[in-house]
């Protein structure tokens, strides 16, 4: 698995992965088409709240599992502030195109949420409990002596995002998740 050390602004995330060719399933928050490199992975994000008196508090933790061209992934997120549970996810996710000559992917999936308390759903999931999504990956190769930059698409009932993971150096990768939230409460202005 990765160790994320992130920053979230705005309705974005960044966040540096340290580890070359890890994690190449997902970007921070959202899943890509790639696979899993291998069978299972674990990853966490945390944030860092105080530089002085060092502050860490636990977001996100992801357990992945892959077979041939179907990924499971089990997320499991908190609020930082007040540091408690906020809600779950189970993600099934299908590859269903490969264009390896254009290094561009696209898959189709499900995802199932849960909250510990049934009035937390208008707020916390916008009482969408499922979910299809579909995700198209694509990765270049700006560098021929690095690793490739990712670029990705993100769509299910709740969110559309888009991601980048890009090599600094040839074993450093910035990454960076942006998201557009529409869920209820856009529809209810």
């Amino acid at each position: 698995g990765a160790l994320f050390i992130g920053t979230w602004f705005a309705g974005a995330a960044w966040a540096i992965d340290p580890s070359k060719g890890l994690n190449a399933a997902s970007v921070i928050d959202f899943p890509t088409a790639l696979d899993q490199n291998t069978t299972h992975t674990i990853h966490g994000t945390v944030e860092i709240f105080d530089l002085g008196e060092p502050d860490l508090r636990a977001v996100n933790l992801r357990y992945g599992f892959q077979i041939g061209q179907l990924q499971l992934l089990a997320d499991t997120y908190w609020l930082t502030d007040p540091k408690e549970y906020d809600h779950s996810e189970l993600k099934a996710k299908l590859r269903v195109l490969s264009l390896d000559e254009y290094r561009t992917y696209a898959a189709f999936g499900l995802v199932a949420r849960y909250v510990d308390k049934k009035e937390k759903e208008p707020f916390v999931i916008d009482d969408r409990r499922y979910s299809l999504f579909a995700v198209v990956s694509a990765e270049f190769y700006p560098i021929d002596k690095w690793d490739a930059m990712l670029m990705n698409l993100y769509v299910d009932n709740r969110f559309a995002s888009f991601g980048v993971k890009f090599p600094v150096f040839d074993f450093i990768r910035v990454v960076g998740e942006a998201d557009y939230h529409h869920g209820l409460d856009d529809e209810m202005e």
